[in-house]
């Protein structure tokens, strides 16, 4: 079984990885952790055409039972397909405000599977 500490460096660096591809100068992405380091915020900062500028990214929580719940995913890629490659069971994926979103995350990891088996 995956442990909670091994699930909080996967998150992390999913989001880590995801931020360093948007490269705009006056603009700047932070991760932010939360104080029991369960709860992860990308926020980004700074200045776009002459007004500041500040807004959520991302917002993921791991709950007691080991879900990953993403209730902010405001980027051109998909966060749960990251997650995914980065080795996180679609089982434990959710979306918050979305229902029917495990259904459509299985078919989604037999092909990030299949994806790993060819590389």
């Amino acid at each position: 079984m995956e442990s909670l500490n091994s699930l909080r460096e996967k998150v992390k660096l999913v989001l880590k990885t995801q931020i360093t591809g948007y490269l705009m100068d006056e603009l700047a992405e932070t991760v932010v952790q939360s104080a029991d380091l369960n709860r992860f915020l990308v926020i980004r900062t700074g200045w776009h055409q002459g007004k500041d500028y500040h807004a959520l990214i991302q917002d993921v929580e791991i709950r007691k039972d080991k879900s990953v719940v993403i209730y902010a995913d405001n980027t051109d890629t998909d966060l749960a397909t990251d997650l995914l490659e980065a080795g996180i069971s679609a089982a434990r994926i959710k979306k918050a405000y979305s229902p029917d979103r495990q259904q459509q995350l299985e078919p989604l990891a037999a092909t990030v599977s299949e994806y790993r088996q060819a590389a």
